[in-house]
C-alpha cells in the first residue's frame, strides 16, 4: 500500500505572515490603536507616500507591505496570503515565492507611487499624500505568477505544469478581475496597486521560471539577477519620474503641516 509523501512545511509562507503579525503586534505596543490607524501615524512607521518615495525615500516600498491599517486589514490579507502562499511555495521552492511576493509588492508599491506622480499637479495633487499599506500589491503578484505555469505550459515546458496544467484557469482569471474590480467599486481605493501587483507578478514569475529545463546554479543565478536588473530599472525609473521642483516644494509644505500637527 503506498501512500503520498509528506508535504513540506511552507516556511517561507509562515515567516512572511509573522513578520506582518510581529509588526502589528509592534504598532500595538507602542500606541497604535487597532482599528482605522492615523494616516501621519502609518506614514511614521514606514507607510509607502508617494511624495516621500518620489523625493529620496524609497525603502518606503518595502516597509509598506509589512504594515495594516487595522486588525481587520491585517487579517484579510494574511488569511488570503496562507491560502495562495504555500501553492507557490511547493511548486516553485522558497525563494522563488518569497522573491514574487517581495519583488511584486516593492513593483506594486512603486507603481502606485508613479501614478500619483504623473497624475498630479499644483492644483490636484491629493494622489501624492495618500498613504499606502498592506500586503495587497504582493498578494496580487503571487495570483498573477500563478498565471505562469499554465502560460509555459502551453509552450509545451512540461516541468512547471504542476499547478494549472496547460490551460488558464478562468476561475484564478476571475478573482484576479474581481480583486482589481473591488478597488473601482469602493470609494477611496485606489486600484493602481492591485492592477501593478497583478502585472508584476506576471513578470516576475516567468523571469524566475524561465528555461524550465534547466535547473543548474548558473541558470538560478541568471534568473535572480534578472529580477534584481528588473527592480532596480523601475525603482530607478521612479526616482526621476514627476516635476522635481513641484515635488520638493509640496514636501517643504506638506513637512511643515506635520510639524505644525505635532
Amino acid at each position: 500500500m503506498s501512500s503520498d509523501p509528506p508535504r513540506p512545511l511552507p516556511v517561507a509562507t509562515i515567516a512572511i505572515v509573522a513578520t506582518c503579525v510581529a509588526a502589528w503586534l509592534l504598532q500595538l505596543l507602542r500606541g497604535v490603536p487597532p482599528m482605522n490607524a492615523p494616516a501621519t501615524t502609518l506614514v511614521d512607521w514606514g507607510g509607502s507616500l508617494p511624495l516621500y518615495v518620489l523625493t529620496g525615500e524609497p525603502w518606503r516600498l518595502v516597509t509598506a507591505i509589512f504594515l495594516h491599517v487595522d486588525m481587520v486589514h491585517l487579517a484579510i490579507n494574511m488569511i488570503v496570503f496562507s491560502l495562495t502562499a504555500p501553492h507557490l511555495e511547493r511548486a516553485f521552492g522558497p525563494l522563488r515565492m518569497v522573491a514574487i511576493f517581495l519583488v511584486g509588492g516593492i513593483l506594486a508599491n512603486a507603481g502606485h507611487a508613479a501614478w500619483a506622480a504623473v497624475s498630479s499637479g499644483p492644483q490636484d495633487f491629493g494622489r501624492l499624500i495618500h498613504v499606502l499599506v498592506g500586503a495587497s500589491g504582493g498578494l496580487m503578484a503571487l495570483l498573477g505568477a500563478l498565471l505562469v505555469p499554465s502560460l509555459l505550459a502551453a509552450l509545451g515546458h512540461e516541468p512547471y505544469a504542476t499547478i494549472l496544467g496547460g490551460r488558464v484557469d478562468r476561475n484564478l482569471l476571475g478573482t484576479i478581475a474581481l480583486n482589481i474590480g473591488i478597488c473601482f467599486a469602493i470609494p477611496h481605493w485606489d486600484p493602481t496597486v492591485n492592477i501593478a501587483g497583478a502585472l508584476a507578478g506576471l513578470v516576475v514569475g516567468a523571469l524566475v521560471l524561465a528555461a524550465p529545463w534547466r535547473r543548474d546554479t548558473g541558470a538560478n543565478v541568471a534568473r535572480f539577477a534578472a529580477v534584481g536588473l528588473l527592480l532596480a530599472a523601475c525603482v530607478g525609473g521612479l526616482a526621476r519620474s514627476g516635476d522635481r521642483e513641484l515635488l520638493v516644494e509640496l514636501r517643504a509644505q506638506y513637512d511643515a503641516a506635520r510639524a505644525a500637527d505635532h
